[in-house]
């Protein structure tokens, strides 16, 4: 089932508004969280005020009319709008990142492409190649992944095994063999009540992750420190972040690493999450990718195939050679629904930022933050 862009958008309005966008960059800089490429400081603020905040207000206005637009288009041309959608709202969300990339025309490019030999009858082997720069590529830097060698070849069969939401579809489908797969437990966030900061914790099973050892991403190492937990059953090994943060809205937004997805809440409230393993390329060399990465490139490869090749795009979905048109229905409704969840919890903090009371209130920060839901 499809939820609404109205359902799911939720705080997102605070983009659409030119003051919560102001505000939240004000607050950003003050801070010394955002970044600049070229303009001086003296001119920063200036330029967040004129320039920089009403470009992530029409971004984010465009992409909401885009994605309103796929609700209702048939397979024929939901793919193209439903990836347009998704590039406004990552162009203006890359703002609260770095205020100014948007300034050099290159930054703009799709930063993805879809080469002619990545178009094969054969869904799974289809494939995705980033280029040097564009939206794609800023997007790994500002989740903190090392860039992507353009010769890198992704393809479609390595994104579906990591998507949650569809690998079991594709695997019947396909008839795919079971791939490796973790499920981070539950409460991940916790509160250090004797300090007041928040630091990332979660368990995972010593078998598999001791086979798993060299193919596991770099950061579980470098930002985590790990123990062992012997409750009596299973050994579990138990990382906590060497950093932490005053918000919860801080370290779910900052600092929860990009190989773990969050997952909507389940029925008793609990939230789980998506353990995403780096894929490994023929040379034994891994690349560490994220959730919301995956659903961009899945997308962007499934509207070039629309525009590019439909005669492919309509052998999928005739179903006259195999049955992946049941794996692209689930993949657009699943991107359509999941996509926007993920963009919220990395924007948590900063759509936080405009309801935050000035210092003289009676209320702080956190308890501004809390009562926004």
């Amino acid at each position: 089932m499809i939820i609404p862009v109205e359902d799911r958008w939720g705080l997102l309005f605070v983009f659409e508004q030119e003051y919560g966008v102001r505000k939240a960059l004000q607050k950003l800089h003050s801070d010394g969280d955002l970044l600049f490429d070229s303009i001086p400081a003296k001119d920063q603020a200036a330029f967040l005020e004129s320039t920089a905040t009403p470009f992530v207000v029409q971004s984010f206005k465009q992409g909401k009319e885009f994605l309103k637009a796929a609700e209702t288009a048939s397979w024929l041309v939901k793919p193209l709008l439903l990836y347009y959608g998704m590039l406004c709202v990552v162009k203006g969300a890359l703002v609260l990142w770095k205020a100014d990339y948007f300034t050099r025309r290159n930054n703009l490019h799709h930063g993805i492409t879809s080469p002619a030999a990545g178009f094969l009858t054969d869904f799974p082997g289809n494939f995705v190649s980033m280029t040097k720069e564009g939206v794609a590529p800023l997007c790994r830097e500002a989740l903190g992944e090392p860039p992507m060698d353009p010769s890198t070849q992704i393809a479609m069969h390595e994104i579906l095994i990591r998507l949650p939401d569809i690998v079991h579809m594709y695997r019947l489908v396909f008839n795919r063999k079971e791939d490796y797969q973790f499920t981070v437990l539950p409460n991940v966030f916790f509160h250090d009540n004797k300090t007041g900061v928040f630091y990332i914790q979660f368990d995972l099973l010593q078998e598999p992750l001791n086979r798993l050892r060299a193919k596991l991403p770099t950061r579980l190492a470098t930002d985590f420190s790990e123990s062992t937990i012997d409750e009596g059953g299973q050994k579990l090994s138990r990382f906590v972040s060497k950093k932490t943060w005053p918000t919860r809205e801080m370290a779910e937004a900052i600092g929860l690493p990009s190989f773990m997805a969050p997952l909507p809440a389940l029925a008793n409230g609990d939230v789980t999450f998506s353990f995403i393993l780096p894929i490994e390329r023929a040379n034994g060399t891994l690349i560490e990718v994220s959730h919301i990465e995956l659903i961009y490139w899945l997308v962007f490869h499934l509207s070039s195939l629309a525009r590019y090749q439909p005669h492919l795009w309509l052998t999928m979905h005739s179903g006259s050679s195999d049955m992946v048109a049941l794996v692209s229905r689930d993949v657009l409704a699943t991107c359509e629904n999941t996509f926007l969840f993920l963009l919220i919890t990395r924007l948590r903090y900063a759509m936080g930022l405009p309801f935050i009371p000035p210092p003289d209130t009676t209320k702080t920060g956190n308890e501004a933050l809390k009562t926004t839901g």
